[in-house]
């Protein structure tokens, strides 16, 4: 029997203590949250909003919301608002009435929360904290721990904290905080992709917490936001799903793909076959449905070749022709030759996308980049999700995200985020970096994963290929993927020539790239995909 879902939302942004300045951004993002939870096409959750009240009612409420629960009940307990460590690195939560002399009876200690969660039957609890943990104590204050939410404040079993670092910048006189803060971009986050539905990264109606913090994360860091968000999970198993997607249901074939299917060329058509091949075994149920069912509906007919080799469409669409007659046919959810690039697409990360593209044709298998799908609309971004759902490997180039002078991430690192959200469904990343280690500094979620080192050159490249796919691919020696680079290179520069273009970021001209390395790489390696 399914467990009741309950919220519990507190803002706390007007104090008495003068040393406590006043925040703007806890009542919009307490409402915001509030009202998306609420929603039944959403969340759907029982919510109890709490605004600047004094200490000894929000302990109450607290100690209430999180006692005398079943252990499927779903709870969800969210505080924005000012967050102080005493002189010992303890944290609390400021209320209306809070002291920084006498914190622990005029306000909320984690260690409180902590206790009542652990003596909670519920295993299924979420803690979102949006609040600053530094630069808030008065004068002559010192903090023995660092400057982040320690792990160890919140322990046990079945539940998850989300903790945002306060964009809140201040200044001092005396013993006096000044200042404000700024809107809070992580709450904005998490509505905004709970509310448009974004959130639901593998498209499956529904939005698990592990989906809604890679997508509230890579938009912080998208924006360049001065906050640095943290995840942690205590004896967590399986989804934790917060909410349903609300447009879930609105999903439709992309308009410029039947578009591409009633091209009078026939290499268009084949290639909008492949496209639909593509959607129906990718992750999300509703587009794989309907590419399927554009399938069958084509297979009925038969498509004209022309002179010569028909295209791979071709032969895609006369085996769904064949699969219709028999059983129905079980669908995989990923294509098992499928690399998703997400590779800077600028001049200086050029030489690298070919090395990408060269290395991985040489191995036998797929490169896939967002640059095949059309720019503009809300179906480029399903379709670029879908594409990553669609790959069972993602090889993410972070040498421009991780500080790069006049750099921008942009969509970058919102697709590694995409990417990180479906680990747990099959899909295999990858993280490249020009230089060790600095990438712990931009994005810390990627503790623990193994970053391969390429050094800025194509044959570094090369050679953090071979050593990623070395346990999953035919080996095949560093020299011949040099052949088949170097050959590739001389390609794409006639390509380009001919194309009167500066660069292979275009639809037209990278799928060109990836027709050239797969001959390339068969005649040198005898690689090229059945």
């Amino acid at each position: 029997m399914a467990g009741s879902r309950s919220a519990l939302i507190i803002a706390s942004y007007a104090y008495q203590s003068k040393r406590l300045g006043k925040l703007a951004a806890p009542p919009r993002d307490a409402k915001t949250l509030s009202d998306v939870l609420k929603a039944r096409s959403i969340g759907g959750f029982q919510v109890q909003l709490l605004t600047n009240q004094p200490s000894h009612v929000v302990l109450r409420a607290i100690e209430g919301f999180l006692s005398f629960r079943d252990k499927e009940d779903m709870v969800l307990l969210y505080f924005s608002g000012h967050g102080v460590k005493d002189k010992d690195g303890r944290l609390y939560l400021a209320t209306t009435d809070s002291d920084l002399d006498l914190l622990r009876s005029s306000a909320v200690a984690t260690q409180f929360i902590n206790d009542l969660m652990q003596e909670s039957r519920s295993r299924r609890q979420l803690l979102i904290l949006d609040c600053c943990y530094s630069g808030a104590f008065a004068r002559g204050f010192t903090s023995k721990s660092d400057k982040e939410i320690d792990r160890s404040e919140f322990e046990g079993e079945g539940r998850i904290v989300l903790a945002a670092s306060n964009a809140v910048q201040y200044s001092f006189e005396g013993s006096r905080v000044k200042g404000h803060a700024t809107t809070s971009v992580f709450t904005r986050a998490l509505v905004e992709g709970l509310k448009s539905g974004a959130a639901d990264l593998n498209h499956d109606g529904q939005i698990s917490v592990d989906e809604l913090y890679a997508y509230a994360r890579a938009r912080l860091l998208e924006q360049e936001a001065p906050q640095s968000p943290r995840k942690w999970e205590f004896d967590f198993s399986g989804d934790f799903v917060i909410a349903q997607n609300p447009r879930a249901r609105g999903v439709a074939l992309p308009r410029q793909l039947k578009d591409m299917l009633s091209s009078s060329v026939v290499e268009v058509r084949g290639k909008a076959i492949e496209e639909l091949s593509i959607l129906s075994r990718g992750p999300d149920p509703v587009l794989s449905e309907l590419a399927h069912k554009q399938l069958v509906e084509l297979a009925k007919g038969e498509i004209e070749t022309g002179p010569g080799r028909a295209p791979r469409g071709v032969a895609i669409l006369r085996a769904e022709k064949t699969e219709t007659r028999g059983p129905k046919r079980p669908r995989t959810s990923r294509d098992p030759r499928s690399v998703y690039l997400n590779v800077p697409l600028d001049a200086a990360g050029e030489p690298l996308m070919i090395a990408y593209i060269a290395a991985l044709s040489a191995l036998g298998l797929t490169p896939r980049s967002s640059i095949e799908v059309p720019v503009g609309g809300q179906s480029r971004l399903v379709r670029v999700l879908s594409l990553i759902g669609s790959c069972r490997y993602a090889f993410h180039d972070i040498s421009r995200m991780a500080g790069t002078a006049g750099s921008s991430p942009g969509n970058a690192v919102l697709e590694l985020g995409m990417s990180q959200a479906q680990e747990k469904s099959g899909h295999t990343l990858f993280v490249f970096d020009e230089k060790p280690y600095r990438v712990f500094r931009y994005l810390s979620d990627l503790s623990g994963v193994d970053v391969l080192v390429h050094g800025g050159t194509p044959d570094g490249v090369l050679r953090e290929v071979a050593n990623a796919m070395l346990l999953s691919r035919s080996r095949v020696p560093i020299q011949q993927l040099r052949e088949v680079h170097q050959s590739l290179a001389s390609s794409v520069s006639a390509l380009k020539k001919k194309a009167h273009a500066q660069s292979i970021y275009t639809a037209r001209l990278f799928n060109e790239v990836l027709v050239a390395a797969r001959t390339i790489a068969g005649a040198a390696v005898g690689s090229q995909p059945k």
